[in-house]
């Protein structure tokens, strides 16, 4: 500081909440462009991107993906559970090994109820696990795909840079198939993807779908979940953990260091924009 500078009107940071900013590189740029195109507030804009959890001054929450394995007693004690129920379905899906936790919700309902009876016993634990840890849900390979469809993925992946490209048909005609291989794509270069869809209603389908053919997590961003779940899903992306997200249209604020690929299903849907507010 320079002589005379009035040092004493500086209050005391008391605390440091962030080790890296949350808003960085291409988002915050696009934020700062909004912000002059549409006369809003650049504090209203910012906050707008951000989760919920994430405007408040608390600590940014946990995204280490968890899986589970059984115990050497849970492998010797297998046979002695009661057939048929759920802790021993459960038990039988882990003998193969380390499964995540997002496989386990699509192929056991209500399996954290029979995963914590079992790591009561000793039978089960926990563990944080890698992307190569998860394994795809479908074991065999996606439908063969017709000449349109094959040009329309050919084209997307042989894309140089930003290329934007518009899938005209109709319902049915195999549109998510190319979705699905385009997404693959990027995964195999090791980069993230995005998807839109315009109700909160199609989430669930969508999810469903993707983790039947993807071996990596697919995360959830919309209004409807819990403050913590959406900040660990946003968080996941900006850290690259979470490499496929599907959203409504505030994910699109979704931060993206490695993005490859967004896709907006429906995009005709009237639902992708606001007509009243920022």
């Amino acid at each position: 500081p320079a002589p005379g500078d009035n040092q004493g009107a500086l209050k005391p940071i008391l605390q440091w909440l962030d080790s890296s900013p949350v808003l960085g590189g291409e988002l915050l740029d696009s934020l700062y462009w909004l912000s002059r195109y549409t006369h809003a507030p650049l504090g209203e804009v910012l906050s707008t991107a951000l989760p919920a959890l994430l405007r408040q001054d608390q600590p940014q929450p946990d995204t280490t993906a968890w899986g589970w394995q059984l115990t050497g007693s849970g492998h010797a004690g297998l046979s002695h559970l009661r057939a048929g129920g759920r802790p021993r379905r459960l038990a039988e899906l882990l003998a193969g090994g380390l499964l995540a936790e997002d496989v386990l919700d699509a192929r056991l309902r209500e399996w954290r109820a029979s995963v914590r009876d079992l790591a009561r016993r000793g039978l089960a634990q926990r563990l944080p696990l890698t992307e190569p840890a998860l394994p795809p849900l479908d074991s065999g390979p996606g439908p063969a795909l017709n000449e349109q469809q094959r040009v329309a993925v050919e084209a997307i992946q042989a894309a140089p840079g930003f290329s934007p490209f518009l899938l005209d048909s109709i319902t049915g005609s195999g549109k998510t198939e190319v979705y699905l291989q385009a997404i693959q794509h990027c995964l195999a270069s090791g980069r993230q993807a995005l998807i839109l869809v315009p109700e909160i209603g199609l989430t669930p389908q969508t999810l469903g779908r993707f983790r039947q053919r993807l071996g990596v997590p697919v995360h959830a961003l919309h209004s409807g979940m819990a403050d913590g779940a959406r900040a660990r899903s946003w968080l996941a992306a900006l850290r690259g953990q979470a490499r496929v997200i599907v959203g409504t249209r505030s994910a699109v604020f979704t931060p993206l260091p490695i993005f490859c690929l967004i896709i907006i299903d429906e995009e005709h849907d009237a639902s992708y924009k606001q007509q009243d507010g920022f």
